[in-house]
């Protein structure tokens, strides 16, 4: 008796991991078929290998002109006591850029932990990024865990950047928080962001609420943000060529499609505190039709065609002597602020009602110095 029972564990526990290994292989390929859908990534090779305890797979992809190895090993585990597990490294050019441990549970729902090592890319430094992102098992319900120390340019220095997102049916909820921002003329502490968005054909349409503790020698900032109709597709594309190309054709296509999405920004209840008083006001831009693309581009400011803009705000008197923002801007409203009212409509830009010429404004904003 006690033979048998013996004889039972240790062929169960040598069937177990095979097969487990035959469930692990189709939810593995669901999943890299996910990463895998985007028009922006292209599969050059895929391989499997599946063991007996152990499988390995490997894959490499190209986006845009960039090559990027996936290596995969991957432990059958013996469920249900010992979860299946997927090692895998994203490098290129020999350089490792992240380390995902991948657990799953035998109802085919996962938990990734995510390490990436310190990178340097051209004139960024990006000091490591650490998380975790929580699926199940049809990819409906996703939540992304993230944090990273510091990220680091010639021109801006960004502190302690924290990411929590959750994904359920194709909403999405979370916050970003950020330590500092630092620039040569730019100091922001405790930034935060909180929002929800959706993409609905490939446009994403987002609300978010930000609060700044400190900006520059200023106090408290608060803000409601919305965003609309940016075609995520020709956004990631455009910022691609530019970042590897700069200015190209295919760079103004990407450009064009953007510009055809009309998107829409709308900054509501903005709120800065300083020692002279409170600053507030409203911000809405909105892009237009461009009815005819060729013949713009022979234009000098075919941008002011199709902007549309609507601009109020509030500023003490005691503070407009400390900024770029002129009497041509400004009419009184009561004894200690000013207001503004700025509307450009098919190229026209009206101040507090009355036109004014570009040609003063322009140079007030390209000219002035901090």
């Amino acid at each position: 008796m006690r033979f048998l029972f013996i004889l039972i564990i240790l062929t169960l526990v040598i069937i177990i991991p095979y097969f487990s290994g035959i469930v692990i292989k189709p939810q593995f390929t669901k999943v890299t078929q996910k990463f895998y859908q985007s028009d922006d990534v292209q599969l050059l090779k895929s391989d499997y290998q599946r063991g007996w305890f152990n499988s390995n797979s490997s894959s490499v992809i190209k986006v845009d002109k960039h090559v990027f190895t996936l290596k995969y090993h991957i432990k059958h585990g013996f469920l249900p006591i010992i979860r299946p597990e997927i090692n895998t490294i994203i490098a290129t050019d020999n350089r490792k850029l992240l380390d995902i441990l991948t657990k799953i549970k035998i109802n085919g729902d996962n938990i990734s932990i995510i390490n990436s090592p310190e990178l340097e890319i051209k004139s960024y430094k990006w000091r490591g990024l650490q998380g975790s992102i929580h699926a199940n098992r049809k990819f409906t319900n996703i939540k992304v865990i993230l944090n990273s120390p510091q990220l680091n340019s010639n021109q801006i220095k960004i502190k302690d950047i924290d990411l929590q997102l959750d994904i359920k049916d194709g909403i999405a909820s979370g916050s970003l928080e950020i330590g500092t921002i630092l620039s040569q003329k730019l100091q922001l502490d405790t930034i935060k962001f909180f929002g929800k968005g959706q993409i609905q054909n490939s446009n994403l349409m987002l609300t978010v609420q930000n609060t700044i503790k400190k900006v520059n020698s200023y106090g408290a900032s608060s803000s409601n943000i919305e965003l609309s109709s940016l075609h995520l597709p020709s956004l990631l594309k455009g910022v691609l060529t530019y970042y590897n190309k700069g200015v190209t054709f295919n760079w103004l296509i990407q450009g064009m499609n953007l510009l055809n999405s009309l998107p829409k920004l709308a900054i509501t209840k903005f709120k800065l505190n300083t020692s002279d008083g409170l600053v507030h006001g409203k911000l809405q831009i909105q892009l237009k039709p461009l009815k005819n693309p060729l013949l713009a581009l022979f234009k000098p400011n075919p941008v002011l065609d199709i902007l549309e803009l609507q601009l109020s705000g509030y500023i003490p008197k005691s503070l407009q002597h400390k900024t770029w923002i002129t009497q041509e801007f400004l009419i009184e409203d009561g004894l200690d602020y000013y207001k503004s009212n700025i509307n450009l409509h098919d190229g026209l830009l009206q101040v507090n009602g009355q036109q004014l010429p570009l040609t003063v404004i322009l140079p007030k904003l390209l000219l002035y110095k901090d």
